[in-house]
C-alpha cells in the first residue's frame, strides 16, 4: 500500500515537472528578424527642393514576450543621401538598452530637407542584440525623387 502511494506521488511529481518544463519551453522567446519587423510610414516618394521629408521608422516586438534590446541607442536608423553619393555611413555611439514589451514599438522620427534636386536613396535599418542574438534588418534603396 505504501509503495503504491510513493509510486503515485512520484508519477504526479513527474507529470507536474514535465508540464512545467513543456510550458516554459513553449513560452521561450522567438528571437528572429521575422519577430522584430521594421516598418516606416513614408507615403510620398516625390518632393521639391527644400520640402521636408518626414517619417517614422519602427521596430515592433512580435516575439511573444517582453525583451531587452541592446543597440547603439539610435535604432532604428535612417540615412538619406543622393544616389551618386557613395560615402560610407557609420554610427558611433554608446551602448544602450531598451525594454520592449510584447507588441510595443520602438519608434524614431526622422526629418530631412534636401537642398538640391536629384535622385535620393533612403536606407532604413537596425542592428540589435537580444539575449546574445544579433539581428539585422534593412529597408534599403527606397528611391525618392527631388525636383
Amino acid at each position: 500500500m505504501k509503495l503504491s502511494k510513493v509510486f503515485k506521488s512520484a508519477i504526479i511529481l513527474c507529470v507536474v515537472l514535465l508540464t512545467v518544463f513543456t510550458m516554459t519551453s513553449c513560452q521561450k522567446q522567438k528571437i528572429s528578424v521575422e519577430n522584430f519587423p521594421l516598418t516606416n510610414d513614408l507615403t510620398k516618394k516625390t518632393y521639391s527642393v527644400g520640402e521636408k521629408i518626414s517619417f517614422n521608422a519602427e521596430i515592433t516586438n512580435k516575439s511573444g514576450s517582453d525583451v531587452v534590446i541592446v543597440s547603439n541607442g539610435y535604432m532604428p536608423c535612417a540615412y538619406l543621401h543622393l544616389q551618386s553619393d557613395t560615402t560610407s555611413h557609420c554610427e558611433f555611439s554608446p551602448h544602450a538598452e531598451d525594454n520592449i514589451d510584447i507588441n510595443q514599438k520602438l519608434t524614431k522620427h526622422f526629418e530631412y530637407t534636401p537642398t538640391e534636386a536629384g535622385t535620393y536613396v533612403l536606407e532604413i535599418h537596425y542592428r540589435i542584440e537580444i539575449q546574445g542574438v544579433t539581428l539585422e534588418k534593412n529597408l534599403d534603396n527606397i528611391i525618392i525623387e527631388v525636383a
